[in-house]
């Protein structure tokens, strides 16, 4: 078992509660590009999507262009960004030969539809 699944055997299944503090600044450049990625753990990439699809409705020129690393990366390689759902919806391709985790271009639209799956369409609350 995973470290980061481990607490679920723990007696009463232990809830927790966190609470961060973060500026705009730090959401797009940091915070987003490592947790909406495939690589992150499941729970804290299922917040982080419900976190930007939340955020790009209430803020949505603010939001349009953050996403996960790969997304991210991309974007500052083009001369006009694309927004994170033209690269979900297929309407923009990826020009970097990798992400920075390394995933081979071809992959990169594969993976980023697998990163998004994890959080539900809509108005889905995280319990």
């Amino acid at each position: 078992m995973r470290r980061e699944d481990a607490r679920y055997i723990l007696p009463d299944a232990l809830r927790t509660r966190i609470v961060v503090t973060m500026n705009a600044r730090e959401l797009i450049q940091v915070f987003f590009p490592l947790r909406m990625c495939t690589r992150a753990q499941w729970e804290i990439r299922h917040i982080a999507w419900l976190l930007w699809r939340e955020l790009s409705r209430v803020h949505p020129r603010l939001f349009r262009w953050a996403g996960p690393s790969c997304v991210l990366r991309e974007n500052t390689l083009r001369t006009e960004p694309a927004s994170l759902n033209s690269y979900l919806e297929g309407r923009e391709g990826f020009t970097q030969p990798r992400c920075p985790e390394l995933v081979e271009n071809k992959a990169i639209p594969g993976c980023l539809r697998q990163a998004a799956s994890v959080a539900p369409q809509g108005d889905g609350e995280y319990e």
